[in-house]
């Protein structure tokens, strides 16, 4: 946390830096903090997704479940740039859907390989990791499938 911290001091414009700090600060409890770098990514990162879900997550996380919701609508909303389905489920873990949580990750691991290293490392997931894995189905529930990227 303190790496990131100095590096938003460092790189104040790089928005891969203020979401990384949003992540970690979120997922470590130091929600306000988390909130504002996010916020801070979503403005530098010329409408990529990634950061947007990972605001969506620490939203839901200092319990801003309504706007963290509407945030991930708005992004599933949109086919032609969507949202990893590994980052969107961080986001609806905090959220309590664990179901669909579930289902993003299964799917990811068989559709979305950019990310699918990012499964067995990223502590948001931890929990997830901590149960028996199902055979998935293809296409995902709610339209997953339609929406990864591959």
């Amino acid at each position: 946390l303190a790496a990131l911290r100095a590096a938003t001091e460092r790189w104040p414009e790089s928005d891969a830096v203020q979401s990384s700090l949003c992540a970690i600060a979120s997922w470590a409890g130091y929600r306000d903090e988390a909130i504002v770098a996010g916020r801070r990514a979503v403005q530098l990162d010329g409408g990529l997704p990634n950061s947007s879900v990972t605001l969506a997550y620490a939203l839901a996380r200092a319990n801003h479940a309504d706007e963290a919701r509407a945030l991930l609508a708005a992004l599933e909303s949109n086919t032609e740039l969507p949202p990893s389905p590994t980052q969107r489920a961080s986001a609806y873990l905090a959220l309590g859907d664990r179901a669909l949580a579930r289902e993003l990750i299964e799917f990811a691991r068989l559709a979305d390989p950019a990310w699918r290293h990012i499964i067995d490392l990223d502590p948001r997931l931890a929990e997830l990791r901590l149960t028996p894995r199902r055979t998935p189905r293809l296409p995902a529930a709610r339209g997953i499938a339609a929406r990864a990227t591959v």
